[in-house]
C-alpha cells in the first residue's frame, strides 16, 4: 500500500494544521488578541471545577455567588426597611426611565430598533420564565415601591431589569450619546448590586439579561435592516411599475 496517499485527496496532499504552527505565530495571536488566553485558562480552570465540585443537595438551599459578595449589603438592608425602600424607588424610576427613552426613540425619533429589541427580549423572557419557574430566594426583601409595583408576581429568570438597561446603553452608544450611555452603565452595575443585594434576582438571571438584551438588541439591528431592504426593493418595484404606466 503507498503510505504517500494516506494523506491525499484528489491531487492535492493534506497536512496536519498543527504542523505548520509556529512559536512566533502563537506569541503574535497571544499579543494581539488577550481575550483567547483569558478564554482558555478559564475553560482550563471551569472544567476540573465543574466535574469534582459537589451538587446541592434535592432540598438544599440553592448556592449563589452574588449573595455571598453582597451578604454585608443585604444585612444593613434589611436593617434599614426605610433605606431598602429608597433604593426600589430609585431603581423603579430607572425602569420608568428606560421605558419612557425606549419609546421616545421611536415615537419622536423614529428609531424602532430598541422597541423590537424590548419586543424580542420580553417574549423570550415571558416563554422561558413560564417554562422554568424558579423559586423566590428565602432572603428576599421585597418592597411595595419596587417594580413591578405591588409585590405583583413577576419571573425570575432572566432580568428583565438589566436587559432593558443593556439595550438602552447600546442605543445611547448608537447614536453617539457615549456621556448617557457611560450613565446607563453605572446605574445598571448599581441595580445589579442591589437586586443581588435583596435577592430580587440570582446572579444566573442578572448574567443572562444581560446577554439576553445585547442579543436582542443586535438581532432587532438585523431585522431592521432586512425591513429597509425589503421596503427599498418594493418602492423599486413601484416606481417601476409607476414609470412604465
Amino acid at each position: 500500500m503507498d503510505t504517500s496517499k494516506k494523506w491525499s485527496k484528489g491531487n492535492k496532499r493534506i497536512s496536519p494544521v498543527f504542523l505548520r504552527w509556529r512559536p512566533a505565530e502563537a506569541w503574535h495571536i497571544v499579543r494581539a488578541h488577550p481575550w483567547l488566553m483569558f478564554l482558555f485558562i478559564n475553560f482550563a480552570l471551569v472544567i476540573p471545577l465543574e466535574y469534582n465540585i459537589s451538587m446541592i443537595e434535592p432540598r438544599g438551599e440553592p448556592y449563589d455567588a452574588g449573595f455571598v459578595i453582597t451578604k454585608r449589603i443585604h444585612n444593613i438592608l434589611e436593617l434599614r426597611p426605610t433605606l431598602n425602600h429608597v433604593l426600589a424607588a430609585a431603581n423603579t424610576a430607572l425602569v420608568v426611565f428606560q421605558i419612557v427613552y425606549i419609546a421616545w426613540a421611536w415615537v419622536v425619533e423614529g428609531r424602532f430598533r430598541p422597541v423590537l429589541a424590548s419586543a424580542f427580549m420580553f417574549s423570550s423572557r415571558g416563554i422561558l420564565g413560564y417554562s422554568t419557574q424558579l423559586p423566590v430566594p428565602q432572603e428576599f426583601l421585597g418592597s411595595g415601591v419596587d417594580f413591578p409595583v405591588g409585590h405583583v408576581s413577576f419571573f425570575l429568570f432572566f432580568s428583565g431589569h438589566v436587559g432593558a438597561s443593556i439595550i438602552a446603553t447600546l442605543d445611547l452608544r448608537c447614536v453617539n450619546r457615549v456621556r448617557g450611555a457611560l450613565v446607563m452603565d453605572m446605574l445598571n452595575v448599581l441595580q445589579t448590586m442591589r437586586l443581588l443585594a435583596t435577592r430580587g434576582h440570582y446572579t444566573i438571571d442578572l448574567v443572562s439579561g444581560a446577554f439576553a438584551g445585547w442579543a436582542c438588541y443586535h438581532l432587532a439591528g438585523l431585522c431592521e435592516e432586512r425591513i429597509k431592504t425589503q421596503s427599498s426593493s418594493v418602492a423599486g418595484v413601484s416606481d417601476y411599475i409607476d414609470l412604465n404606466l
